[in-house]
This record gives structure tokens, sequence and C-alpha cells, in this order.
């Protein structure tokens, strides 16, 4: 599928994706609640930190324990196009927020969500 601002790529492997990642300067993905329909994490955000992108990202679901707010990223009104825009203008004309928001956003992503820091929390909840 293609049109002129979106193409299709398909199923594509985590080299690819971080390839095609590695491009941007910026990750924007504004996930929305829809009644019962939600983000419940949004690990693809933490793939773009690892990457030192920085993220715009929906403020709703499980998102904002993904995204930190001024740290790895901005949350924003999924549905403002408005806050969205600007968002997206703060973060592209402040080459130094941009490398801050990364930054941090890799070393976030590397301190808290690690595999060994993960199953520790799980063994935790499981053996409560």
């Amino acid at each position: 599928m293609n049109n002129k601002n979106i193409t299709y790529l398909g199923r594509i492997s985590d080299a690819e994706r971080d390839a095609w990642i590695s491009l941007c300067d910026l990750f924007v993905m504004p996930s929305y609640s829809n009644g019962a329909d939600f983000e419940g994490f949004g690990i693809v955000y933490l793939e773009a930190n690892i990457l030192k992108k920085p993220v715009i990202a929906g403020n709703s679901g499980g998102v904002p324990e993904a995204v930190e707010d001024g740290v790895s990223g901005l949350l924003v009104e999924p549905q403002d196009l408005n806050a969205i825009k600007e968002a997206i203008i703060k973060i592209l004309s402040n080459p130094s927020l941009r490398e801050k928001l990364g930054r941090c956003g890799q070393d976030r992503a590397i301190e808290k969500f690690n595999w060994p820091k993960q199953v520790t929390q799980f063994y935790k909840i499981i053996n409560r």
C-alpha cells in the first residue's frame, strides 16, 4: 500500500525495523483509547528510545508507563492534532531537546526495562 505520505512495509524483521527507526529524527505514534480497545503498554516506544529516538506518544492506556513525559519523549492528548503538531515542532526545532530526550530515553529503556529486571519484577508478582 502506498500513497504520497505512507508506505506500508508489511512484516519486517527486527533488524529492518531498527534500520527504519534509525533513519528518523523523531518517532510519533499518538495511540488513543477507543472503549475497551487501548494500547496496553507500548513496547514500540522503547524500541525507538533504545535507538536514541525521542518519541511523541498518546497519553492513554498503558503508554505513560513506557514514555515518561519530558524524559524520554512527550505525551500528548492523542486526538488533539494541534497538540501533536506543537510537540513535533517543539522537538524538531530544538536539537538539544531532541538529543536529550533520545539519550535519556535510551538510558531509561536500558535501566528500567531490561530483561533481568523484568523477570525479577514478574517473579515478585507471582510469588506474593
